[in-house]
């Protein structure tokens, strides 16, 4: 079932103000998310599911409720990062700077940022599966945060090219994320799958040769294992987002470079994420 759909929003309504970063009364607010599309959610998806859009600038005594005093870890690749940004879009004040931009044009960077609620929120460069074990392990079993969120797979399939190697690492962060989940059985725990890759818009020829769908579906399967992995339901602990889905329906328009999508792709991807936490913390 598809409880989003990409819709144009009317001009000068709150919530194409909020989705286009202006506060009430036309003021300018929160920086580098400009959006001419918003995501709505299906009402018959909101009555049955109890879903519904979570934005601090909108709802925060809500939103405020429901993350307060929690940590949430974004740990993987620029697909992490860019749920990141939508997540911390969502649970910002409405003057809160959440461009995630710096004066060098660094993007291969850690980040972190308070949230509503006393929340707080860190994302971690990880681009291998190895990486994000790391810093899961820097954590340790009594100290991990109450949400992890996880991407992981172009860089393997860019920069080193074996895919057993990517099972092996991918074996040892499904022990990972288990061990977490058995001693803290309230942490939520979340998979973000690749993005859609648009091959007429790559530039890089390495990108052109290595991003074919069926070297994405090798790694895609491994993801998907069962019985070695284990990191993805019903096996492992991880709840799927499935971005290759979310950024087929906004179509090659929303890709920026073949990769990486315009942001209201990723505010999607964190709604869908606030509310599979809001079904676990109930």
């Amino acid at each position: 079932m598809r409880a989003w759909t990409l819709a144009r929003t009317g001009c000068g309504d709150e919530d194409d103000a909020e989705t286009r970063g202006r506060g009430r009364g036309g003021k300018r607010g929160r920086r580098g998310r400009e959006n001419a599309l918003a995501w709505v959610m299906r009402e018959d998806v909101g009555e049955t599911c109890g879903f519904g859009r979570l934005v601090a600038a909108a709802r925060g005594n809500r939103v405020g409720k429901l993350i307060e005093g929690r940590r949430a870890a974004f740990l993987g690749d620029s697909g992490a990062r860019n749920a990141y940004g939508g997540f911390v879009a969502a649970t910002s004040d409405a003057w809160s700077d959440v461009s995630l931009t710096t004066k060098d044009g660094e993007k291969h960077r850690d980040w972190a940022h308070d949230l509503v609620g006393g929340a707080k929120a860190t994302f971690t460069w990880a681009p291998y599966a190895s990486d994000v074990v790391d810093a899961l392990d820097a954590y340790g079993e009594r100290d991990a945060p109450d949400l992890i969120v996880i991407s992981t797979a172009l860089w393997h399939v860019l920069h080193d090219e074996s895919v057993s190697r990517y099972k092996t690492t991918m074996a040892a962060l499904g022990a990972r994320v288990r061990a977490i989940e058995a001693a803290h059985p309230k942490v939520v725990i979340v998979w973000i799958d690749a993005a859609l890759v648009i091959r007429d818009k790559l530039v890089a020829e390495d990108k052109r040769v290595k991003f074919t769908d069926t070297n994405l579906a090798r790694y895609a399967k491994i993801r998907d294992d069962q019985k070695s992995t284990r990191i993805v339901l019903p096996a492992g602990p991880a709840v799927r987002v499935r971005a290759r889905e979310i950024t087929a329906l906004c179509g090659a328009e929303c890709s920026v470079d073949g990769v990486h999508y315009r942001p209201v792709v990723y505010d999607a991807v964190a709604q869908i994420i606030l509310n599979i936490a809001r079904s676990r913390w109930r």
